[in-house]
């Protein structure tokens, strides 16, 4: 009973690995994995030789100066790490680029851009003016607003879920536009190639990025909330949720098993040709 409900699991997780977007999104999580992996040596390097509580400073004081470094490897941690979204939304636009046939590369900043414009470009830092204060220009605030800056909290893991969706739906509605060709601007055969290129996607990009600015906008608007916290309270906390609970853990391990074992025949047939 139990085998046959882990065949039918397997069967599910072999067939949605085949679905476009979901294959999409593994292409872009298998370039980024070196990225992961750089960043958890650097955390790893740290704790181990730059530590003063934990690492070899601590048993050896003679090697207390090692502490001196720990910024090198915390601010490679922080490039790769706290960076993850934006490179998220940039990998699955590139390869939803080249899956619809246009530019990859222009796919994934197209995506980029969309993403950014969803997100707050300003950090506001409330204070509890019962317990503490921040003096500006010798009058104490009970906010400060640092504008012209992305809060972590849009770059890190907790806007992933936005930015595969934002990868994805950005490119597809640019593609469309792209192909359709109603909305290129041709130039003369005179006008070197790269310059008529850049042309020919200005209005599609245009329109792409305008349509998720008003997105998220109206968004901002309607629920006072921006649209990343709006996925992470209505998918991420719950899913964070389920995959506390053993059955959630068991059917994500599924799920990967017939991911990796997916991945290893495409590697088998790439390499054997």
């Amino acid at each position: 009973m139990f085998s046959k409900f882990i065949s039918k699991l397997e069967y599910v997780g072999g067939k949605v690995s085949t679905f476009t977007y979901v294959s999409v999104i593994r292409v872009a999580f298998v370039k980024l994995m070196p990225i992961i992996i750089l960043g958890s040596f650097a955390t790893l390097l740290n704790n181990v030789f730059c530590s003063a509580t934990n690492g070899l400073p601590a048993l050896f004081p003679n090697l207390m100066f090692l502490t001196d470094f720990s910024p090198i490897f915390s601010a490679i941690n922080y490039a790769t790490m706290n960076f993850l979204s934006i490179f998220v939304v940039f990998l699955v636009a590139q390869a939803m680029g080249k899956e619809r046939k246009i530019d990859e590369t222009f796919a994934g900043i197209v995506g980029l851009i969309c993403y950014i414009s969803l997100v707050p470009t300003a950090i506001t830092r409330v204070f509890d003016l019962a317990t503490e204060s921040y003096k500006l220009a010798g009058d104490t605030v009970s906010e400060i607003v640092i504008p012209n800056a992305l809060a972590v909290n849009y770059t890190n893991t907790r806007g992933m879920f936005l930015a595969m969706i934002v990868g994805i739906v950005a490119t597809e509605f640019l593609a469309k536009l792209m192909n359709s060709g109603k909305m290129s601007i041709h130039m003369p055969e005179s006008v070197p190639p790269n310059v008529a290129t850049a042309f020919e996607v200005l209005f599609p990009s245009i329109t792409v990025a305008g349509v998720f600015g008003i997105f998220g906008f109206v968004f901002q608007k309607v629920t006072e909330m921006n649209i990343s916290d709006g996925i992470y309270k209505v998918l991420q906390i719950p899913l964070e949720a389920i995959m506390q609970h053993p059955a959630g853990v068991i059917v994500l391990g599924l799920v990967v098993s017939s991911f990796l074992a997916d991945w290893d025949s495409w590697g088998a047939s790439h390499w054997n040709r």
